[in-house]
């Protein structure tokens, strides 16, 4: 039996030296970062109050959600519900009146929303169609192809349920709603009834809501919001699929919906030659502003599951506001634990006695480590070459107490005006390198050096050699690096 091996070959740089040597940030304008969706007519969405079929959004060839709401749909009882075209939803009982509704259409942007269930008394039992939702949702369900291979839709460790809606704000028409105390289409967490579930304003806390307008005025005004996905706030009321359940939350966190599939599903599903032939395709200039924002933005949590490619190697960082200015930890960053744990395996990094010298024995993330922003960038360093609005930006905040910059983005707490604070002066100040050294890490182990894990060199490049397996453990075998 044949496997295929590959060693990490500390070369710099990874692809064309030539392009390298005349570095600048705007050469890289002519690499596209993410390539939009076909089909520009479903960038808008109807908001007529007709139930009337129109176009979804799609992804890979798959539908991903219906942009008002479909024809017919499937009804927990076996009975399907079936809308004609061009009837009227006002001849439909509204969403209140309804203790159980099928189908509900999208038809209010500005509902008016209760305090208390008391306030809610339905007139009928089970609706087949209903009116007053402001979005049509749907569970994900697709498989989108990236590099010739089916992969699913990661959703996720938080045990959160993922709905997409149609939206006119973004490129490709589709929005991301992520909804806790939902367990799958047909199981609800809670025993509350299904239809008098009321998560109103509480389901978010304020700390949640304030830091998705401040990573927004952030990430724009430092010019950086094209490589995050963006979030905004807006009412949302629906009826979560095959269940029937309610869901009404005031004040709603949407998200742009990521094209391709995260890093961390394409590690398990890709062979080694087909990821890193996918890792080629993503612009320098991507890792470059990656590794920009997670380091003035002190991201917490940038693992392979927060970052998605597409086939074309578009780029995309998603789930960040989470752990915004709080301590750093990113695959793009040397020191960082991700950074450790990719190159010497998660095994080896809570194993009770140190790992021998040596190869590891794990190598299932090393690919990954060719996202070290060194590999990226001219001479491994990026120092004080940042761009434009990244140079105003750090200037603008230079000067700026921790109390001034959690008024002027309007941050939670003054704990993220201070880290904010940190950051931008050491950017400005020292440059990016002692920024990446100034910044608290994250601790994730108990042995964890407090400075953050000693700089190693970076993996910038990967050889690969095939060898016949010699024993049942499947360990390593060691093989030299491709010349350079």
């Amino acid at each position: 039996m044949l496997r295929t091996l590959f060693l990490c070959a500390l070369t710099f740089p990874v692809r064309d030296a030539q392009s390298l040597q005349s570095w600048h940030p705007k050469q890289f304008r002519k690499h596209s970062i993410a390539k939009t969706a076909d089909g520009a007519e479903n960038k808008q969405i109807s908001l007529e109050p007709v139930l009337t079929p129109v176009g979804s959004p799609t992804l890979a060839g798959e539908s991903l959600a219906p942009a008002v709401v479909d024809v017919s749909t499937q009804s927990g009882n076996g009975e399907r519900a079936t809308v004609e075209q061009g009837e009227k939803v006002g001849e439909y009982p509204h969403f209140e009146q309804c203790r159980n509704c099928t189908l509900c259409a999208a038809d209010q942007l500005e509902p008016s929303f209760h305090t208390s269930l008391a306030e809610i008394q339905p007139t009928h039992d089970t609706c087949p169609v209903c009116r007053g939702c402001t979005h049509h949702i749907e569970r994900i369900n697709t498989q989108p192809k990236v590099a010739g291979t089916a992969v699913k839709m990661a959703t996720g460790n938080t045990g959160a349920s993922i709905y997409t809606t149609p939206t006119n704000r973004t490129t490709n028409g589709i929005a991301v709603i992520k909804v806790h105390g939902v367990k799958s289409d047909m199981v609800a967490v809670s025993k509350v009834p299904q239809m008098m579930r009321l998560y109103h304003n509480s389901y978010y806390k304020s700390d949640e809501r304030k830091m998705v307008n401040a990573l927004m005025k952030l990430q724009h005004d430092c010019g950086l919001d094209h490589i995050n996905i963006q979030e905004w706030i807006e009412p949302l009321r629906a009826v979560v699929p095959g269940l029937s359940q309610r869901l009404e939350i005031k004040e709603s966190i949407f998200a742009e919906f990521a094209e391709g599939a995260s890093l961390e599903v394409l590690t398990g599903k890709l062979t080694d030659e087909k990821l890193f032939k996918l890792l080629q395709r993503v612009p320098h200039e991507a890792i470059y502003n990656a590794a920009l924002f997670d380091t003035l933005f002190v991201q917490g949590d940038r693992h392979g599951e927060n970052l998605f490619i597409t086939d074309e190697g578009g780029f995309k960082l998603i789930d960040t506001r989470d752990t915004t200015l709080t301590f750093m930890d990113s695959l793009f960053l040397p020191g960082t634990y991700f950074m450790e744990r990719n190159r010497i395996g998660n095994e080896a990094m809570h194993a009770k006695v140190p790992p021998p010298p040596g190869p590891p024995k794990r190598r299932d993330h090393w690919l990954q480590l060719t996202l070290d922003y060194r590999c990226h960038v001219p001479g491994g360093a990026i120092g004080f070459n940042y761009p434009p609005k990244v140079h105003q930006c750090l200037a603008s905040m230079q000067n700026a107490s921790a109390e001034e910059l959690m008024a002027r983005y309007g941050l939670p707490g003054l704990s993220h005006g201070k880290r904010l604070q940190l950051a931008a002066r050491t950017l400005h100040d020292e440059g990016f390198e002692a920024a990446l050294h100034a910044i608290p890490k994250k601790k994730v182990i108990k042995d964890q050096p407090p400075n953050g894990f000693p700089w190693q060199e970076p993996c910038c490049d990967i050889a690969f050699k095939v060898h016949a397996r010699r024993d049942q453990t499947r360990r390593p075998l060691p093989v030299k690096p491709a010349a350079t």
